[in-house]
């Protein structure tokens, strides 16, 4: 392979491809970079096998083919090069020249690099900022112990009758988002980091599934648009049955209208004084006259909209987290101390997904006596 690139384009190629190296592997091709140059399009593709990067950048091509060389290699070469990088080299060596300067890298055999997943079943086109944000607004509800996660260590992205819909869940609370979207049919698991990785696409993204039959049938989600492609691979299993856990509207007489960030603010802010600040409560007692909001030996009114009366405690940060989830104005609707309570909202504060705002749905356990 005989190469030239723009030095700037190269140092972008591989920023976007950063996540999608391993920080270490035993694996010295896992800790590589495969360039393929063809047709004037040098194709830069990592992996961690769980997921996979391409970056296409346009490249003066004097001999097509690939090479293999550390990632950290080309990252040392692009700090000292200029405006233009020479790459030349074969399945044992490889060289990098710019102007007033050379470097020696290491290579390795192409064909031991791990196969791209192929492009599988076409679900539809969506906007990437958008899924992007949206996914990475739930993340915050999977389960981050892993000796009980499962799969509820991975957000629920599915879409049925154009009802996008994406659900994260501890056992403790759930979140969900809803939006409309011009897209098949599907239900998939991903990791808790989908939203970051997707939010380095760019501007209308195609999403497809793939079963990457050289890999013991293992499933991945596939984005790629503008020159990139990603292929994240799917959890295995069955997501919890989350829809009869939601009480019904019509169960829920006691009801609050408020400004969500705003209590929120104030209940960390009043967790914080608590000595027991690792997990600390708080109470909330309410009737016509308002919220009394209690946490450790500090109380506040809070002046609010309320229908029914009630008295009931949350962990601080669950039901704080949840409130700045939905955002703006919420409704906060219960029962009893003992049952799951509902937030909903649609914020404008969230933007809007293909024309439609996005629905918002938090549901919470109180915490018992102990």
């Amino acid at each position: 392979m005989d190469i030239t690139i723009e030095a700037k384009e190269l140092k972008k190629a591989l920023s976007f491809l950063k996540p999608y190296i391993p920080v270490r592997s035993p694996k010295p091709v896992l800790l590589c970079v495969l360039i393929d140059a063809n047709g004037g399009t040098a194709r830069m593709r990592t992996t961690t096998l769980g997921l996979h990067g391409e970056y296409s950048i346009m490249a003066g091509i004097d001999q097509a083919g690939q090479i293999l060389v550390p990632y950290k290699e080309l990252v040392a070469v692009c700090k000292m090069a200029g405006n233009v990088v020479h790459l030349v080299g074969d399945n044992k060596t490889a060289k990098a020249t710019w102007p007033g300067g050379e470097s020696e890298m290491e290579a390795y055999d192409p064909a031991e690099f791990p196969i791209f997943p192929l492009i599988g079943k076409t679900i539809g086109t969506i906007e990437a900022k958008s899924l992007s944000t949206m996914l990475s607004s739930v993340s915050f509800a999977v389960e981050k112990q892993t000796y009980r996660a499962g799969t509820m260590s991975n957000i629920c992205l599915s879409c049925e009758g154009n009802k996008l819909e994406m659900v994260a869940t501890d056992a403790h609370r759930l979140a969900v988002i809803t939006g409309e979207a011009m897209l098949e049919d599907f239900s998939v698991l991903l990791p808790s980091n989908a939203g970051r990785l997707l939010g380095g696409l760019d501007g209308p993204i195609i999403l497809a599934i793939e079963i990457s039959e050289d890999r013991n049938n293992l499933l991945y989600l596939q984005a790629y648009g503008g020159g990139r492609r990603i292929a994240i691979q799917l959890g295995q299993g069955n997501f919890p049955k989350w829809k009869h856990i939601v009480p019904d509207n019509s169960d829920l007489p006691v009801r609050v209208e408020t400004n969500g960030d705003e209590l929120a603010r104030i209940i960390l802010s009043m967790a914080e004084g608590q000595e027991n600040y690792e997990e600390p409560r708080v109470s909330l007692s309410l009737s016509s006259s308002g919220i009394e909001i209690t946490s450790g030996k500090t109380s506040q009114h809070y002046t609010a909209t309320v229908i029914g009366k009630i008295d009931i405690k949350f962990k601080s940060e669950l039901l704080a987290e949840g409130l700045s989830f939905i955002g703006g104005l919420v409704t906060i609707a219960m029962s009893t101390p003992k049952k799951p309570v509902k937030i909903t909202g649609n914020s404008a504060k969230h933007g809007f997904f293909k024309g439609t705002r996005q629905e918002r749905m938090y549901v919470l356990m109180p915490w018992g006596d102990e």
